[in-house]
């Protein structure tokens, strides 16, 4: 162009009349030069100014070369920024080298020889390129000392958001620190420094100077790892390098330093500092002056007070570009024509990441076989995952060793349940993984709010490469499947009894490990280990400290401990957590349970149990409402209660609630009993006693159900004693409960109520007050020492006693009675006319109790009254 502009333009026209406004500005430059020789005005034209001029100039011009220009004074807005960044060592874009060729290819006249010449040479050889010079910039305003970029080659590919946001963020200069994060290799470097110069070129940039400085002393090659000569190693090495941007003698202190840039706002960028020490750092940070911003790349991250930017793998699309451009550009046409899935495969296992791209392109180059190099990767893995791998922590190794073992992404909160870190030091561990980028966050796949974590494709493939680890994946496959269980039994669980007390309810995925971790504590505080009980509840309640599960488990415990005050600020911790108006009621349901049953305030009981069934509205909340009306002396209402509760209850809730119903009627007839409304005493307690009876006879073979029945005729006989009673009118009901008190007087006799029962009894067998069938049946109920023709050694029979089976292990077991609190042990050798083993747990039985070498109660003569306990 300038030659065009000498033999068209400057040949009949005044240098000035020729260059218009543009004339004074090149007039100055040639001005400025030292040398004595003359020099044509045209040379001190920038490419956009001698295209502009000649374009002003058309009608001087040849028609073929004034409509050529006119045409492609479009394309000029592409090509005058990719001339600036070659020109001026900025770094090159992806598209530039494409874009380039494609404006210099519109100039086709024969004015254009030598840029034609020029085309055909690369045509003729892609990797040629003119030797020049780079030249600064003719007036930078910004002060730097940027390096060349080393990715010219195919320009900074996928990148230009991140560009874009960085270079915005650092401009506010909102944030002091901002540190680009990422594995080894991703791209940090490349980044950093195509930003810098962004900022460096913006004329609003807000900073007087940008300082480069890198740590990186070690560099990956097709041949292996290379040291770098004269690397910086350490911060006075980055205070030196900096000092000399502003004084080429400075030699001095990071002190020395700040006293430099007082006054300057300045732009601090280190690369690699996870070469450097934390403390050195923050000296760094603490001297400089506050007019300075950093802006730092690590694998690693400073700590809390920088923002961090993740820097993750390109995108498929973007790597796919890169290697294709790379592959082109060192004409490894083997390469260049790969399938579009053969591609993606190298892609994936080169994890998309662009270092990992460079070193196999290279690879191949240098004559390695493609597929031996992709298998092994061991150089390159450890030269982008050692040094920070090396630095962890020995709790992050472990987490880490675990992650490896498990082989899939998992949330924090099921890393607390397939370990044995404590929270806090597992907090600790996984953010440290994750500063060192060797660990992703992936989203929950059913949706859940918490993310899953999961080991990055670089460290997965670094682990193989190491020795074994203590961590044994047995415990760790053995404490999964225990997890995978606890929360399939616990979702059928929840589905079959929604407020049974031992029923964890979540409200989402993701509280599942903490509701497993309250299912172990009820479960081992169930079998006595309280201690261990409560460290599982505060190892929930530090992993989960809003899950109103946690408080209202541990609140549960602690009122079947007894400890009553507890309990109680547990559960008004769990109410205020509640979230929704049904976990609202479910606490309120429990509360009311621990108010009425073990603190005996029913009238405070009563609104949360309105509460819970007025929300719930189920069988359970109508039972536990109606059981605590009754104890509060509203018979009516609870009988409705406990019988809607009858209708809809299945199973032992059922059981539960018949039992209840019976002791409604009795407690309805004690009341009428303190009246002196003995007649309507005796019926309440009659019906009780039906009600139950009839439950019995329908196989429900229950020792509290039997209590409940026996009480229920000791206060009808209650009633019937009292002076004035029509005994005569009641003469069919008596016989009817002391006949059935005699049918099954091995179930009845064992219940705790029937040594009172017995101390009334007499009252009937005297003449003349009752029928003789009324008499015949009390006195035998009354005879209770009949010889056994079988017992050999004694005169009387053993005590006959009914308990219920708790526990069997196959060899021995416990039998519960109301007379021994510890219950009573038995050996399979006292069972009696017993086949199956799968049957015996939770059967009501008859046995007689004898007393052992150390003196201890244990069961003989074992017989089943009945199994079908429900």
């Amino acid at each position: 162009m300038r030659n065009i502009l000498e033999r068209y333009v400057l040949d009949h026209l005044s240098e000035s009349d020729a260059l218009g406004p543009d004339f004074s500005n090149a007039d100055e430059l040639r001005a400025a030069d030292a040398g004595d020789e003359y020099v044509p005005i045209a040379h001190y034209l920038f490419l956009r100014q001698c295209y502009d001029i000649l374009n002003r100039q058309r009608a001087k011009l040849p028609s073929e070369l004034a409509e050529e220009l006119r045409s492609n004074t479009i394309r000029m807005d592409e090509l005058v920024p990719i001339r600036n960044r070659v020109m001026h060592g900025r770094p090159l874009r992806a598209d530039d080298p494409t874009n380039t060729l494609s404006v210099l290819r519109g100039f086709t006249t024969r004015h254009w020889r030598l840029t034609q010449r020029t085309l055909q040479k690369l045509d003729s050889d892609s990797t040629w390129e003119p030797a020049f010079e780079t030249l600064p910039l003719p007036a930078e305003r910004i002060l730097h000392n940027l390096p060349q970029a080393d990715y010219d080659e195919t320009g900074l590919i996928g990148r230009s958001k991140d560009v874009a946001k960085l270079k915005s963020v650092l401009q506010k200069r909102r944030e002091s620190i901002i540190t680009v994060t990422g594995e080894g290799g991703i791209g940090k470097t490349a980044l950093a420094l195509e930003v810098a110069y962004a900022v460096v070129d913006d004329p609003d940039s807000p900073f007087d100077c940008v300082l480069w400085a890198s740590l990186k002393s070690e560099m990956l090659t097709a041949s292996g790892v290379r040291s770098i000569e004269r690397a910086v190693r350490d911060i006075t090495g980055v205070t030196k390098e900096f000092g000399k941007v502003i004084d080429r003698s400075f030699s001095g202190t990071v002190s020395d330093l700040a006293n430099a840039l007082q006054g300057v706002t300045a732009l601090v960028i280190i690369d690699n500092l996870e070469s450097a020490q934390g403390e050195e750092i923050i000296e760094l940070y603490d001297s400089l002056p506050e007019s300075v911003t950093y802006f730092f790349t690590s694998r690693l991250g400073v700590g809390q007070i920088e923002r961090r930017y993740p820097l993750g793998p390109l995108r498929p699309q973007d790597a796919e570009l890169l290697f294709r451009k790379m592959a082109a550009t060192r004409g490894l046409n083997s390469l260049t024509r790969l399938s579009d899935r053969s591609l993606h495969e190298i892609l994936k296992r080169l994890r998309h990441s662009p270092l990992a791209i460079r070193w196999y392109i290279l690879s191949v180059e240098a004559g390695k076989e493609p597929v031996s190099t992709l298998r092994n990767q061991i150089e390159l893995v450890n030269f982008c995952v050692k040094n920070v791998y090396d630095s962890l922590s020995e709790k992050s190794k472990h987490l880490l060793a675990v992650l490896d073992a498990l082989d899939r992404s998992v949330s924090f909160d099921e890393l607390a349940v397939l370990t044995d870190l404590p929270i806090d030091d597992l907090r600790t561990a996984a953010q440290e993984l994750n500063r060192g980028s060797l660990v992703v966050h992936e989203p929950d796949p059913h949706g859940g709010l918490a993310s899953r974590l999961g080991l990055s494709a670089a460290a997965r493939l670094f682990l193989k490469s190491q020795p074994h680890t203590r961590v044994s994946i047995s415990e760790i496959m053995h404490r999964e499947e225990q997890y995978v269980r606890s929360s399939e039994r616990r979702r059928a669980e929840e589905a079959l009894r929604m407020l049974g007390p031992n029923v964890v309810r979540v409200r989402g995925p993701e509280d599942e490990p903490t509701a497993h971790l309250l299912r172990l504590a009820l479960s081992l505080s169930k079998r006595g280990d309280i201690g261990q009980g409560r460290a599982l509840i505060e190892r929930a309640r530090a992993l989960n400290p809003d899950y109103w599960e946690v408080d209202r488990v541990a609140a549960f415990l602690a009122s079947t401990q007894r400890r009553r005050d507890k309990a109680l600020a547990l559960y008004k911790s769990a109410l205020s957590k509640a979230d929704t108006d049904e976990a609202y009621a479910i606490v309120a349901y429990f509360l009311a349970g621990h108010l009425a049953r073990i603190m005996h305030e029913v009238q405070l009981a009563l609104p949360y149990a309105i509460e819970a069934h007025n929300t719930i509205n189920s069988h359970e909340t109508a039972l536990s409402l109606g059981t605590f009306k009754v104890w509060n002396h509203e018979f009516a209402e609870g009988q409705t209660l406990l019988e809607e509760s009858l209708e809809k209850a299945e199973g032992k809730t059922r059981l539960i609630a018949l039992t209840s119903l019976v002791d409604c009627w009795r407690r309805w007839g004690d009341a009428s009993l303190e009246s002196h409304l003995l007649v309507e005493a005796f019926d309440k307690a009659y019906t009780g006693f039906t009600i139950g009876f009839e439950a019995i006879g329908a196989g429900h073979l229950d020792l509290k159900l039997a209590s409940s029945v026996v009480e229920a005729v000791q206060t009808a006989l209650r009633a019937s004693s009292q002076p004035g009673f029509p005994l005569d009118a009641v003469t069919a009901e008596l016989v009817t409960m002391l006949t059935g008190l005699q049918s099954n007087r091995s179930l009845f006799g064992g219940s705790k109520p029937w040594t009172h029962l017995v101390r009334l009894l007499p009252y009937l067998s005297r003449e003349g007050t009752t029928s003789s069938e009324v008499i015949r049946l009390t006195r035998e109920l009354l005879d209770v020492n009949k010889p056994t023709s079988g017992d050999s050694n004694s005169t009387t029979c053993p005590e006959v006693l009914v308990g219920e089976v708790i526990s069997w292990t196959g060899r021995y077991g416990f039998i519960k009675h109301p007379d021994y609190p510890n219950n009573v042990f038995f050996h399979r050798g006292s069972l009696r006319d017993f086949r199956d083993d799968r049957y015996l747990r939770g059967a009501v039985v008859n046995f007689s109790v004898t007393r052992n070498e150390e003196d201890q109660p244990q069961a003989m003569n074992i017989r089943i009254v009945s199994n079908d306990i429900t």
